[in-house]
């Protein structure tokens, strides 16, 4: 993986330097200035998208900011997240064709230095500290706090008979806890055939949402899907998947995936994330968090909630090798034997922000 950079361009320093410091260490501690939310001089306007790598970390600079700066500072600190990957729109499968990027993300941004570096009036109603695009409902909406306080914290749980491989296997995603034991799903990891990205938090036009059928295809991918959902469902805030996993490497990646599935069976990622660590061995089933990607999304009445389990999405995450060395230098990659287990003791789950949606009024 060191050289990659060479086989793009040219040897770059840096890039050596971020692929040998794996571990949050002097070297990032140096780099990332940790107390800066707390010791802010003048308010931040955050702009965001929810296909954007940095978000999450703009999430959390936001949060601190709210929570540790000045209170001036921190009440006049506002986040906008917009329907964008790095500073471009993302078309919407079945969406309102979107303004340019520049045009919706300066509109809010010229009030806000207006009213920060002119002294300008603020408008008669004073604006929400956030602004977040919701989509499916494809709606701009004003909220108070991150994450939104009335969010129900909801499991949909992990089901199959032990065959959920690829998008013909038999697991299904249901609010129903597992009640008996259930054989685990297992496939092969081989870091020279990893999953390749389609779509996510990429810088570039390969950012955004992509069609996932042909990912879905793969053997070394777990699919499980809810039936059609009977109401509309609002996913907004953190998203996490909790799953028990054994593996036969001493280290390796998971990897999960949240997509929504239309009538017609087309699917879109929404969001997803990765989890490396060590293991103790593939005889037991370990306890594990994948923090998946944020969200605000309304999946439609009819649609189905699913989720993808594998170990590579690359290139957006470099591939795991296996073997427990330095990944960095690695050139001698093996496979993996990867296992999900679903049970009464391993209730593997997808742990979603449901928002309740308000009715409307008359």
């Amino acid at each position: 993986m060191i050289q990659a950079d060479e086989r793009v361009n040219r040897d770059i320093n840096f890039f050596n330097d971020w692929a040998t410091h794996r571990q949050r260490d002097e070297y990032w501690l140096g780099v990332d200035g940790t107390q800066r939310p707390e010791t802010l001089t003048a308010p931040v306007l955050l702009m965001a998208g929810w296909y954007d790598p940095f978000l999450p970390s703009e999430l959390d600079d936001f949060v601190r900011i709210r929570r540790g700066a000045k209170p001036q500072i921190a009440n006049a600190s506002q986040l906008i997240i917009g329907p964008w990957s790095h500073a471009r729109p993302v078309a919407l499968p079945g969406g309102p064709q979107l303004r340019n990027y520049r045009l919706e993300s300066i509109e809010p941004s010229l009030a806000w230095f207006d009213r920060h570096l002119r002294g300008a009036m603020p408008s008669p109603e004073p604006d929400a500290p956030i602004k977040l695009y919701v989509m499916g409902a494809n709606v701009w909406r004003q909220e108070q706090e991150w994450p939104l306080a009335r969010t129900r914290y909801t499991p949909y749980y992990l089901h199959s008979d032990g065959s959920a491989n690829t998008l013909l296997g038999d697991g299904s995603l249901s609010l129903r806890a597992p009640t008996a034991a259930q054989p685990p799903d297992t496939y092969t990891y081989d870091p020279q055939r990893p999953v390749p990205t389609a779509g996510g938090a990429m810088f570039g036009s390969q950012g955004g949402i992509a069609r996932q059928e042909t990912i879905e295809q793969r053997p070394d991918v777990l699919v499980y899907t809810t039936a059609p959902l009977e109401e509309d469902l609002e996913v907004t805030g953190p998203v996490a998947l909790i799953l028990f996993v054994s593996t036969t490497a001493p280290e390796t990646d998971f990897t999960g995936k949240l997509v929504d599935v239309h009538p017609d069976g087309s699917a879109y990622n929404v969001s997803d994330g990765i989890l490396r660590r060590s293991y103790r061995g593939a005889r037991f089933p370990e306890e594990v968090r994948i923090e998946l990607w944020p969200t605000s999304m309304v999946f439609l009445k009819g649609h189905r909630i699913r989720l993808e389990v594998s170990s590579s999405n690359y290139p957006r995450f470099d591939r795991h090798p296996n073997t427990g060395g330095t990944i960095a230098t690695e050139q001698h990659p093996v496979v993996a034997i990867q296992s999900v287990h679903h049970g009464v003791e391993t209730p593997s789950h997808l742990l979603l922000p449901v928002i309740p949606i308000e009715e409307p009024t008359h």
